[in-house]
């Protein structure tokens, strides 16, 4: 019997050699699993599938992240296997169940067609999020994280795509170099490949990630930090529409602005 992950294999190397291989091979696997889950338990099959992404809120704003997402990868002109590795690694950073890896996959090639028009479908996401201003910031987070490598340098085809898309949602510049600075900190935490920030640089990207100037008081400090993180709570999050699977990202980004915070209230206690 021929398993999915050989096939998957097969698939992923003759089109995108090595890398696909392996990538091919790992989702089969994993369909392989599903399909003796499937078999083996019927009943809790049912009750995880129906789990998944079932409101129309959730599900304009998945398919609007990896579409959008596989748009602006064919716009920056990355290798291929530079383009499937970030692919790969924001699913993983999502930690996505199967179905939604799928899923996620079957939408970002979407994005890369010749018909999909990227205007038309951030339209689609407004039509549903309009007032939604916490989960168009998230989305925008998602698309600057996939844009930015793990030495920290951005791609700035990309982030002229990003800036596009952040003025048809009304992002302003402001709350655009403020997310950036999000995940810039972020990245420079956790990947040990980026590069790593001075004290200096440390202390006025704290500022940025909670939207402030240097020499700002004690009273704003606190309210912009407690915005912030009501901003990023995965449970308002998911309340106001934003898949489960992706509350990941906001739980991560909380330890950052925690961090920003900490380090401006000891600074302004120094002073």
């Amino acid at each position: 019997m021929i398993l999915a992950q050989d096939f998957g294999r097969t698939i992923g190397f003759f089109t995108f050699g090595p890398f696909g291989a392996v990538y091919g091979g790992a989702i089969g696997k994993s369909i392989d699993n599903a399909v003796g889950f499937m078999k083996s338990n019927n009943h809790d099959y049912k009750k995880a599938a129906r789990s998944a992404i079932n409101t129309e809120v959730q599900k304009i704003f998945f398919t609007t992240t990896f579409r959008i997402m596989g748009d602006v990868f064919l716009k920056c002109g990355f290798h291929r296997m530079n383009e499937l590795k970030r692919l790969h690694n924001i699913m993983e950073h999502m930690e996505l169940t199967l179905d939604h890896r799928l899923d996620a996959i079957n939408n970002y090639y979407l994005g890369q067609k010749k018909s999909f028009n990227a205007d038309n479908q951030i339209r689609k996401l407004l039509s549903k999020c309009e007032d939604n201003k916490h989960i168009l910031k998230m989305f925008i987070e998602i698309q600057l994280q996939a844009v930015c490598d793990e030495y920290n340098d951005y791609n700035q085809t990309g982030i002229e795509a990003i800036k596009q898309l952040s003025q048809l949602i009304s992002i302003s510049e402001l709350e655009l170099n403020q997310i950036q600075s999000l995940v810039n900190s972020y990245i420079a935490h956790t990947s040990s490949n980026s590069k790593k920030l001075s004290k200096h640089q440390e202390e006025k990207n704290a500022y940025k990630i909670l939207g402030l100037e240097r020499g700002a008081s004690v009273t704003q400090i606190k309210k912009s930090y407690k915005t912030l993180i009501s901003q990023h709570h995965p449970d308002k999050l998911i309340g106001k529409g934003m898949p489960s699977d992706m509350a990941h990202i906001a739980t991560e980004k909380i330890k950052e602005i925690n961090e920003a915070y900490k380090l401006i209230l000891d600074r302004v206690k120094i002073i």
